[in-house]
């Protein structure tokens, strides 16, 4: 499971570009949200013990895999919703 790693710097070290507060907002709420969701995406799954870098490595494979199915005569995509599109990556992966 991945963590969401401690800033390398003081949080008063963007003063007075990002306040405190702010930055404390966008890495303590906003980047944990990334890290919390991948890790729900992947419990349970094969991709679980991975690291970060090879799930990038086997989303960009599936990436390249739906992008060879799409042509001139068959370009209906659908969009779904960000978790039910991630989720359907994350299954694929695993077999993969």
């Amino acid at each position: 499971m991945f963590t969401l790693p401690s800033l390398n710097y003081a949080k008063n070290a963007l003063d007075p570009a990002m306040s405190v507060e702010t930055l404390d907002l966008h890495h303590s709420k906003h980047h944990q949200t990334y890290v919390t969701n991948l890790n729900n995406l992947i419990k349970g799954t094969t991709l679980e013990n991975e690291s970060l870098e090879n799930i990038i490595k086997k989303l960009q494979m599936i990436q390249v895999k739906l992008e060879s199915l799409i042509t001139p005569d068959n370009i209906t995509i659908t969009f779904y919703s960000g978790n039910v599109c991630v989720q359907a990556v994350v299954a694929r992966c695993q077999e993969n």
